[in-house]
């Protein structure tokens, strides 16, 4: 398992790359439906707070902006990736 300190140095990019790997590699459902359950949280947190009421009935933006994630959404997403890295990788995730 990696810590904080160490997560904290990544890119948000990597740090997305590495949690979807992990996930991916554990079969880990639960990992991108909390991602989705976040993503209008981090709309707020990214300075769109319309975006996240219009969001909550809408799965298919959730999916989409978690494919075409970046900027602003995906570093209001950075504790969720540094928070699954601490707990579920392994050495070989790195």
């Amino acid at each position: 398992m990696a810590d904080f300190a160490e997560l904290d140095k990544l890119s948000t990019d990597e740090l997305h790359h590495r949690a979807v790997r992990a996930a991916e590699h554990h079969l880990d459902i639960g990992f991108f439906w909390k991602l989705a359950e976040y993503i209008p949280m981090a709309e707020v947190v990214a300075g769109s707070p319309g975006e996240g009421d219009v969001e909550i009935e809408h799965i298919s933006i959730w999916f989409k902006d978690f494919v075409l994630r970046g900027g602003k959404l995906d570093e209001a997403l950075r504790p969720v990736y540094i928070d699954y890295l601490e707990h579920h990788s392994e050495p070989s995730d790195h």
